[in-house]
């Protein structure tokens, strides 16, 4: 049987970690990403502004989908959380929520 190993932590010291923290930078500057960083997705940002605006009124999710008139709960936190929906249930919950989805020209 093996023996039980025990956590050690320690905290650094201010100059352990401004060590530390250079290393760290120049890692970065030497192997910078491949792509620069991108926001969420549009399906990530409708999904945000759609928990933000549950949350916003205290809704839960049962809540939010017995006024908007989808499915169940379930339905709700699964469109919250980014999973491919129905644009008839997106709809249906911004609806509720005073929320308008709309199509608009990307501004080149």
């Amino acid at each position: 049987m093996a023996d039980k190993f025990t956590r050690v932590t320690r905290t650094l010291t201010a100059e352990q970690k401004k060590q530390y923290d250079e290393i760290r930078r120049k890692a970065k500057e030497e192997f910078p990403p491949l792509e620069p960083a991108r926001g969420p997705s549009e399906k990530g940002r409708i999904a945000l502004a759609i928990r933000d605006a549950r949350k916003a009124q205290g809704l839960t999710f049962e809540q939010l989908a017995q006024r908007s008139g989808v499915g169940d709960a379930d339905t709700v936190r699964d469109i919250e959380y980014g999973a491919d929906a129905k644009l008839s249930d997106v709809a249906a919950l911004a609806h509720a929520l005073g929320l308008r989805l709309e199509l608009a020209a990307e501004v080149s």
